[in-house]
């Protein structure tokens, strides 16, 4: 039982911490949005401020808004007009 009380306390401990850092301001760039500045005055990617915060990996995705300029722009060069991405 103790050791059950343990690990239920270390599981609460990191998704506390995980509450407190989400609960901070952090500064994006307003601008660009791609950047977001770390605690040494850094300008650095948002992916790699993620993977730095929290343990989890990013993964690339498109959503609609820039699937459909994606679309846009790749059959204005010519591309394929039936072009779908997944």
């Amino acid at each position: 039982m103790n050791a059950e009380l343990k690990k239920s306390n270390g599981e609460l401990q990191v998704e506390l911490g995980a509450i407190q850092s989400i609960g901070n301001i952090i500064p994006i760039c307003a601008w660009c949005g791609h950047k977001i500045k770390n605690a040494n005055d850094e300008w650095i990617s948002v992916e790699k401020y993620i993977m730095n915060h929290i343990e989890a990996e990013v993964s690339h995705g498109m959503c609609p808004g820039c699937q459909e300029g994606f679309i846009s722009e790749f059959k204005g060069r010519g591309g394929a007009a039936d072009t779908q991405v997944v």
